[in-house]
């Protein structure tokens, strides 16, 4: 399992209440963040409800496609009415079975909850700061992970990416 995120400088992905507009109104790096070659590289991606229903909403508000080329599978307990997600249950080990350990994780919740199957997380840091907001990871669950490599990107962006250690 991957994780391909973006973070704030001070390590959020949402402010308290789960927006991520601030990303939107932030100028991209030119040449892009390599998320295209990520998405070739996994086969599906799997995300907790709250960040499906995020995006999409995010996508229609900003008038752009929907961003994820593979299957979208959401982890819910309930069914998937809008969009091309597919609802899907259980724990990390059974989902892993069914699935496949080649997809690409997506939402707090859900990164945190698939955190020992996780090998590598491609985090990209924005030229901002949020002060307060849904982090990533708190400082236990990235001790086990280990900076492979750090590539400063244009406008101020920075893209690290982490190893299980």
């Amino acid at each position: 399992m991957k994780v391909y995120i973006a973070t704030s400088r001070d390590g959020f992905i949402a402010t308290t209440d789960g927006q991520v507009d601030w990303l939107h109104e932030l100028p991209h790096p030119r040449g892009g963040v390599g998320f295209d070659e990520f998405m070739d590289g996994i086969d599906y991606v799997l995300m907790g409800r709250k960040t499906y229903e995020s995006g999409l909403r995010e996508c229609e508000k900003h008038g752009i496609e929907w961003p994820y080329r593979k299957p979208v599978h959401v982890l819910t307990h309930r069914p998937v009415n809008e969009g091309p997600g597919m609802a899907i249950e259980g724990t990390p080990e059974e989902i892993l079975e069914r699935l496949g350990d080649n997809g690409y994780v997506d939402g707090g919740q859900t990164i945190r909850y698939f955190i020992g199957s996780i090998e590598s997380l491609v985090v990209t840091v924005c030229p901002t700061t949020l002060g307060a907001g849904i982090p990533l990871l708190d400082v236990e669950q990235l001790s086990a992970f280990t900076l492979r490599s750090e590539t400063p990107l244009t406008d101020g962006w920075l893209q690290r990416i982490y190893v299980r250690t």
